[in-house]
């Protein structure tokens, strides 16, 4: 078995798929397959990865007649994956240089082996190989490459586990994602997400590195702009991330780790209207807003209520995530929904 199965969907990729192949194929690091599902391509992508696959035995290329969307190219993919690990990268993104040296050598330390969440008494220290998911950190960078900022992990133990988020970030047991039948949503937004909340309740064992092997292109051709006009596309994906969280939630039989999915489905909530519809028309603020708060109560009922919110116990995401939550939280409970949508039309004028 091969240690490493890199997973990649491609549509209309021509832009920069080019860096992202040259960035996986020329890791030094050479036990690994690499996996491209072409969704329905309409420009030269199909042609440019045909040549790719026959010129490389390391790339095998699955070509859809359809367009079905990010997670419907990537659960392909891993059906068809044979690695130990799988790895993600996104078309317009890129592996930085000996990223794959660096995640095998640490996988395969005789070392620290994380924590065991099932059982954390387990003494798991000293065993060979045994992490589930090695997380690691992330650059953002412009559209020609250069840095913006670098986010390496901030958070370890149980607050890591409930915030993997980006598929991007961490390397992944292949046999975690088959057992236990986990896949990303169909016709969805927020794929990354509900994907990692759905494997996190599955993780044994985590890890962390503190260097960043990922780049991830801040670009105005990325599936992931003109985000409400998505939401209207795929209406449904308002409630999955809360439905996770709470399916999470329901299944955790530990008060701290309910008290942090449940954070994490807040943080959620408030980076949504004070991030990437931040600068959005005053209607389609509004919008936003009333629709996720309507999802985030069929989901989470008295929950929300009920709960008291932190600012440094315990440590859900990064501490600006944590100080949105705090701030938030308390001028929407106490001074009103009303205040509160007159607040978010204030941001980002």
């Amino acid at each position: 078995m091969m240690k490493f199965s890199v997973i990649m969907p491609a549509y209309n990729g021509m832009h920069y798929i080019d860096a992202a192949v040259a960035s996986v194929l020329s890791q030094s690091y050479a036990d690994f397959e690499y996996i491209i599902t072409d969704d329905g391509s309409t420009d030269g992508t199909r042609d440019y990865l045909e040549k790719l696959s026959k010129n490389d035995a390391r790339v095998k290329v699955i070509f859809l007649e359809k367009n079905g969307g990010i997670g419907n190219a990537r659960n392909t993919a891993i059906r068809e994956a044979d690695g130990e690990y799988l790895l993600f990268i996104d078309q317009d993104d890129f592996f930085v240089d000996g990223a794959f040296d660096m995640l095998a050598a640490r996988l395969g330390a005789e070392a620290d082996c994380g924590t065991n969440f099932a059982d954390p008494a387990e003494d798991v220290y000293g065993a060979a190989n045994c992490t589930d998911v090695l997380c690691f950190g992330m650059n953002r960078v412009r559209e020609d490459g250069s840095l913006i900022q670098a986010f390496p992990p901030e958070l370890s133990g149980s607050a890591l586990r409930w915030d993997l988020c980006t598929v991007w970030t961490y390397a992944v047991r292949r046999s975690i994602i088959v057992d236990n039948g986990i896949e990303f949503p169909v016709d969805s937004m927020n794929e990354d997400m509900i994907f990692s909340l759905r494997l996190a309740r599955y993780t044994d064992r985590i890890e962390r590195m503190d260097e960043c092997l990922y780049s991830h292109r801040i670009n105005e051709l990325s599936t992931s702009n003109n985000m409400s006009a998505k939401f209207d596309r795929y209406p449904d994906s308002r409630r999955l991330v809360f439905e996770e969280c709470r399916n999470a939630y329901d299944a955790s039989g530990s008060a701290s780790d309910r008290k942090l999915i449940f954070l994490t489905a807040l943080a959620y909530y408030y980076s949504i209207q004070f991030g990437i519809f931040r600068k959005d028309a005053p209607d389609t603020k509004l919008k936003e807003y009333r629709l996720h708060r309507q999802a985030l109560e069929e989901c989470f009922g008295d929950y929300l209520h009920g709960h008291s919110v932190t600012l440094f116990r315990p440590k859900c995401r990064r501490f600006i995530y944590r100080l949105v939550v705090w701030v938030s939280y308390r001028m929407e409970k106490y001074l009103g929904q009303a205040f509160f949508e007159k607040f978010i039309l204030l941001m980002g004028r």
